[in-house]
Parts: structure tokens; sequence; C-alpha cells
């Protein structure tokens, strides 16, 4: 049995994004973005711990003899070549965003944001002997791929210079003056 160390590989990440604002008649504001994140050299992130990679390309045909197996093996005179933690699993993610905003006088405000997101990478293989990881390249479970995010906050109108308790002393305003109320769906 032979031990051997491979050069140890950094995984990393790229993001970048662009986005354009504009404000719109009536005090509307619109922003439309991309988003992007590529993903490189991660690890198994758990799965199997080992990865064999001198494994028998054909494993359907029984051999009958333990060195007519051995001489099936690309990796010759081993009889495995284990690899932990190889890091060929990526990702690559892109989205379109969109935000409408309106902002009223007194502090109160309406928002939509919208993203649709694609996040295609590699999570498994589907080819038995681990060795080529872009046989599984494809749609990464478990995400989101539509989003649509509505939020408003309503300025209450009490305090100094609003409609309730407009001459209200220093206190009382402090108090009182200054609520929100708000929510997103």
């Amino acid at each position: 049995e032979i031990d051997a160390q491979a050069k140890t590989k950094t995984p990393y990440s790229e993001t970048y994004n662009l986005a354009i604002e504009r404000e719109l008649p009536l005090g509307f504001d619109l922003r439309i973005g991309y988003a992007g994140q590529h993903n490189l050299k991660q690890s198994n992130n758990g799965q199997s711990s080992y990865l064999d990679l001198n494994i028998n390309s054909n494993p359907a045909v029984v051999y009958k003899s333990q060195a007519a197996l051995q001489a099936s093996y690309p990796y010759q005179p081993l009889s495995s070549v284990m690899v932990q933690d190889y890091p060929f699993y990526h990702t690559s993610m892109n989205a379109f965003q969109a935000g409408l905003h309106k902002n009223y006088q007194g502090g109160s405000s309406v928002n939509a944001e919208f993203q649709w997101t694609r996040i295609l990478g590699v999570e498994s293989f589907l080819n038995i002997t681990g060795t080529t990881p872009s046989d599984s390249y494809g749609p990464i479970g478990n995400t989101v791929p539509l989003l649509l995010n509505l939020s408003y906050t309503y300025a209450l109108p009490i305090g100094r210079g609003h409609l309730l308790l407009n001459h209200a002393n220093y206190l009382v305003d402090k108090v009182l003056g200054g609520w929100q109320y708000s929510g997103v769906g």
C-alpha cells in the first residue's frame, strides 16, 4: 500500500454584479441588475470521504480471477487509488434582479423586488467510477428560482410637523413621534 498526499487545492469563489438605476416620473425608482457567482474546486462536502480513482471502468463484466480484475484497472500495478475530498465540485449562479420603489412625503414607501435565479453545477456522480464529474452537471437542487418580495413602510402621522400632536412638546414628540408601521410579503 502506497500512501501519498496530493497537492492541496484551495477552493475559491468569484462573484460579480452589475446594476443600473433610474429615477422615473411620479417619484418611482427602478433598478435592474445582474448578479453571478462561480464556485470552483469545492470538495465533496461530507458525502463519501474517499473516492477510488482506480476502479473497474466496466462493472457489468464478471472477471474469472483477481488477476483479470486487476488488469482492468486504469492505474497499474495499484489495486486502489484513494483520493480524499477531491475538489471537482463546482457551481455557477446567474440571477436577474429588478426592483421598483416609491417613496412618499412623510417617510412612507412601497417596494417590489423580483429575482430570477439559475444555479448549475455538480452535486453528485452518475458514473459509478466517479472519475467524470461532468456527467452529473445540471440544475442544483433546493434552490428557489423565482422570488417576489413586496414590502411597505407607513410613517404614522404623529408628532411635530404631522397631522396628530403637531404642537406636542419635546418629550411627547420624542416618545410618540417617529413611529412607523411596516410589512413584508
